[in-house]
């Protein structure tokens, strides 16, 4: 079990990473575009 998160945690934290750098770049795209 322990091993099988540990191989999970790396993809959890690119996606979690890639999906607030996508809002960030969507907020200032936003508030460029307004």
């Amino acid at each position: 079990m322990k091993t099988v998160a540990r191989e999970k945690a790396p993809a959890l934290v690119f996606i979690t990473v890639r999906e607030i750098s996508l809002l960030l770049i969507t907020k200032h795209g936003l508030t460029r575009f307004l």
